[in-house]
């Protein structure tokens, strides 16, 4: 795995993408902990946001996803750094003079629909990097990147937050993504796949997503992968900061963090979480799984985020409730190298950009209604009630998920 980065293209791509996660890990802490201040008794604005977000991903994913295996991925990866880095420097003056939540909310909106051209552009990018049969280890190389940025971010945005606030963490992440935008700014990949210009919008959605649902492996793990994604953000961004309040009780917090103490801690169980994650990512890196075994491990892995939410959500103690993140750590690196390794092995390259934006597509639109939902059910519910439903419904369509799977015959390649 490590002997990708002698490539100077993985290289640089690598260093920019580890430092844009980084910046990006660091601002979701601060968007939590923002709507969390100003509305304590009200997780339905959490739970708005998050929706308002997908919807905004959702929109950007329908109108420019179907162009992504048109235009250079590169420069779209350029682009859209350079312009979520000019987005997230204006949070701070929207949220410090209080213009109100639906002003931060419209920033919000706006970066995930530019946002939305990073993720299909960067996975189409490194399956065209990759080496031959090489696609789980440049995928378990990048999803370092994602690791080592939630690895430094908890404890580094806990501290930050405490001492400095919420918002002027934003300024690191407008920074970060400027970074990216010059790291990718410097590579020569290979050339993205031509001579389809001319075909429309409709043509282009058409082909990839009549591609998707052709292949019930791949749509399947989309959708496993959805359900799964919107319960973790509703967990981070909803019921963590909540929990970390009830796990904090007892404990002696010094002065110069008392602005938000139970950051510490919602901070200190996602390291523990990273830090798992790191150390299996690693692991999958140095092997190569043949298809129908990468599926096994994906679901798995999925089954063990769902079960690790639900166990820190009713955990009693610190003690049990950082098991129950490490596990969840164990999970992540399962669910994300196996699921875009598989994803980029079936799926040709001229169609890997629309693919990417199928999964997202999908994924946003579970989110936005789920993010909703689980707003009001906190709320409702409570915080244990509502992440032990969930996450028994989560765990149940997993198992009827895998069980279709295995009915028919895994292909090699797309």
């Amino acid at each position: 795995m490590w002997s990708l980065l002698r490539d100077v293209r993985i290289r640089t791509v690598w260093i920019g993408e580890t430092v844009n996660e980084l910046g990006t890990a660091l601002s979701f802490w601060a968007w939590a902990w923002i709507l969390y201040d100003r509305y304590p008794e009200a997780p339905w604005v959490a739970g708005a946001a998050i929706a308002l977000r997908s919807a905004f991903g959702f929109a950007g994913d329908l109108i420019f996803g179907p162009y992504l295996d048109l235009w250079d991925r590169r420069r779209v990866l350029v682009a859209s750094n350079a312009l979520l880095a000019g987005l997230t420097a204006t949070v701070p003056f929207l949220v410090e003079p209080g213009w109100g939540v639906w002003a931060v909310l419209g920033v919000l909106g706006l970066q995930a629909m530019v946002g939305s051209l990073e993720g299909p552009a960067m996975s189409a990018l490194l399956a065209g990097m990759a080496p031959a049969g090489q696609y789980q280890r440049v995928y378990a190389l990048f999803s370092l990147t994602h690791t080592l940025g939630n690895l430094l971010a908890p404890v580094l945005a806990g501290v930050l937050i405490a001492a400095l606030g919420p918002v002027r963490v934003l300024w690191l992440d407008a920074a970060t993504f400027a970074v990216a935008a010059g790291a990718y700014a410097l590579v020569r990949p290979p050339a993205s796949p031509g001579g389809r210009g001319s075909a429309g919008w409709w043509r282009q959605f058409r082909e990839g997503l009549g591609f998707v649902l052709g292949r019930r492996h791949l749509w399947l793990m989309f959708l496993v992968a959805s359900l799964t994604n919107t319960l973790v953000e509703v967990y981070n961004a909803v019921l963590l900061p909540r929990i970390a309040d009830r796990l904090l009780e007892g404990l002696r917090v010094p002065a110069w963090l008392s602005a938000e103490p139970g950051a510490l801690v919602s901070g200190l169980l996602d390291a523990l979480t990273v830090g798992v994650e790191l150390a299996a990512t690693v692991w999958l890196g140095s092997r190569l799984l043949p298809p129908r075994r990468a599926w096994n491990g994906f679901a798995l892995g999925c089954g063990a985020v769902l079960l690790g939410i639900g166990t820190v959500s009713a955990a009693p103690g610190l003690g049990l409730a950082a098991l129950a993140a490490m596990f969840q750590g164990l999970g992540f690196a399962h669910m994300g190298v196996l699921g875009n390794s598989l994803a980029a092995a079936l799926t040709p390259d001229p169609l890997r950009g629309r693919v990417a934006s199928v999964r997202l597509l999908l994924g946003r639109g579970v989110r936005s209604l789920g993010s909703l939902l689980a707003g009001w059910a906190v709320g409702a519910a409570g915080v244990t009630s509502m992440a032990a439903l969930a996450c028994a419904a989560g765990l149940g369509f997993v198992a009827w998920a895998w069980a279709r799977a295995v009915r028919d015959p895994m292909p090699d390649s797309g």
